[in-house]
């Protein structure tokens, strides 16, 4: 899930091999989904037909994290709402220098973001083998981050919200 940006960029990056990409997910019996931002999919979607990469065109994504097992995504906030879930996330923040003086962080990028980060294609296989292996080695600091971010995480929130609402009544 890459992060819409105002300027000319490639989601993929500049060494994104689609043909050996997609040999690696099927070798690992992955399939890819992507959530590219609704002005940019006619971009992307007609060029990479494969097997294993598909193109996920919803407009709501949330309701359908949790039959997720890993997100990658470069500086999209919905990796807040994943961390709920405990799961490994993959940063991919390629254009991280021109994305940071375009458009600034609410938060120091490194210390809010609780996942490796991957400066290419070669280093986001290298990282899904690692998982693969069982070797995670951010569920501490995802723990850690979720509980900064995410205050309440047991269900009850719409019944908190309904219960403030009727104090103003």
């Amino acid at each position: 899930m890459p992060t819409w940006r105002d300027y000319e960029f490639n989601v993929f990056g500049d060494d994104f091999k689609p043909e050996y990409f997609n040999q690696f997910l099927k070798d690992n019996k992955i399939l890819f989904v992507i959530k590219i931002h609704p002005n940019e999919i006619k971009k992307y979607k007609n060029k990479l037909n494969y097997s294993n990469i598909v193109f996920w065109e919803i407009k709501d994504a949330y309701p359908y994290l949790s039959n997720f097992d890993v997100l990658l995504t470069d500086y999209s906030s919905i990796y807040f709402d994943f961390l709920i879930l405990n799961k490994p996330i993959i940063f991919t923040p390629f254009d991280f220098e021109k994305y940071s003086k375009k458009n600034g962080f609410y938060y120091n990028y490194n210390s809010v973001t609780p996942g490796p980060k991957a400066k290419n294609w070669e280093e986001v296989i290298k990282i899904m083998r690692e998982l693969l292996s069982g070797i995670d080695n951010y569920k501490e600091k995802r723990l850690e981050i979720n509980k900064e971010f995410n205050k309440f995480t047991d269900n009850n929130n719409s019944e908190r919200v309904y219960m403030e609402i009727l104090k103003y009544d």
